[in-house]
């Protein structure tokens, strides 16, 4: 590890580490939370967790393999719930796609051999990706610094939308959304800060 990559990696850490702890701490709210945000809020600690170890460590096959399929599944929970959290707002189904894109840029950086992020979750005998045919190797490596770069890209919009919308409106009319937001802005600075540094992940060589 060299001099210049820790500082980063213990920036991320505690950002990461903070926004596990955080979802963690919504879990002991009263009763009266759904348990489609509890499930939300376990997921997301989960991958704050999941993003610690992977800064710090090189997983082994099975442990790759089980966490690509957890984060693949975790990915597909946020748009299939969506459905049942539409009350005719937009902005209620819009809010989890960021999650989505968060949990398919864990599949990306553990599955895919780009250097960045996902350089260091290659290990293996050989240097050969985690559980790949051989014949799909040379493509995704291609593939893979666009890749990087088109979902960080999207993260950083994802980031600045949450940091953002609990900031008062510089309007007159704020709408309801905004006050919603900014009644609990922990939980959307949480989404965002998660979001920025699964973005720098994605780039970052580690």
């Amino acid at each position: 590890m060299t001099g210049t990559l820790l500082a980063p990696r213990c920036l991320l850490t505690v950002l990461f580490a903070i926004a596990a702890v955080h979802a963690l701490g919504q879990l002991r709210r009263p009763k009266s939370l759904k348990t489609c945000a509890r499930v939300d809020h376990v997921l997301h600690a989960v991958m704050g967790l999941a993003m610690v170890f992977m800064l710090w460590s090189r997983a082994g096959e099975a442990a790759s393999m089980a966490m690509t399929f957890f984060f693949f599944a975790a990915g597909l929970w946020f748009p299939l719930t969506a459905a049942g959290l539409w009350h005719g707002r937009v902005s209620t189904v819009a809010g989890r796609l960021p999650h989505a894109l968060g949990m398919a840029a864990m599949v990306w950086m553990l599955h895919s051999p780009h250097e960045g992020a996902g350089s260091a979750h290659r290990h293996m005998a050989g240097g050969h990706s985690w559980a790949r045919p051989l014949g799909v190797i040379a493509p995704v490596e291609r593939a893979g610094p666009l890749v990087s770069v088109v979902l960080a890209w999207c993260l950083l919009g994802c980031a600045l939308w949450s940091l953002t919308r609990p900031m008062p409106g510089m309007r007159a009319a704020v709408t309801a959304t905004r006050l919603a937001a900014a009644a609990e802005p922990f939980h959307y600075v949480r989404d965002g800060a998660t979001a920025l540094g699964t973005a720098v992940m994605l780039l970052l060589p580690h």
